[in-house]
């Protein structure tokens, strides 16, 4: 693989998740609980440092940038995203600040009973049950590996379209 297609998305990768890391951060100091907002700021943040690795890559190469390559560049600046980001939230419900996760139970167990008769019309009552169940034993190990699959997901949509959008082939030469 090309070593400045990995460079760079390593680079953004890195400067993403720490974006990520100290938005958590920032909203830990705000409201008390990161994992409402952080995790709508997924694909956001995933958009930009996507978007400015495809840039820098083009600019080394002269503007140009295949589809193979903008796939390869987008999938590791978000899996670095997605690594540091996922990483972070289990530290800071495991050791940082533990109280933060029944602090956060409470507040989805809350959301949920005052949703219930839409959530029962919408999906039934055993998916209401079931959820109900299953959400008091929740675990930061859970919470951090959904934040890091939710990072991959936005990020496999967002480096297609970007890919798209920002590729362009060397003209064949004859």
């Amino acid at each position: 693989m090309n070593n400045l297609l990995v460079k760079i998305g390593l680079k953004y990768g890195g400067i993403g998740g720490l974006m990520a890391v100290l938005a958590m951060v920032a909203f830990v100091f705000i409201d008390n609980n990161p994992l409402g907002p952080e995790f709508y700021f997924a694909a956001p943040l995933v958009f930009v440092f996507v978007f400015f690795a495809m840039r820098e890559f083009k600019f080394f190469k002269d503007g140009y940038m295949t589809f193979s390559q903008g796939v390869a560049i987008g999938f590791i600046t978000y899996v670095m995203i997605g690594i540091i980001s996922g990483i972070a939230v289990f530290a800071l419900l495991q050791w940082i600040e533990p109280e933060l996760l029944p602090h956060y139970i409470e507040l989805k167990m809350k959301g949920l009973m005052e949703n219930k008769t839409e959530i029962i019309a919408q999906y039934g009552e055993g998916v209401f049950n079931d959820n109900y169940d299953k959400l008091p034993k929740t675990t930061a190990w859970e919470l951090g590996l959904t934040d890091f699959i939710q990072k991959l997901l936005s990020g496999v949509i967002i480096t297609m379209i970007l890919t798209m959008l920002m590729r362009k082939s060397k003209p064949i030469e004859e």
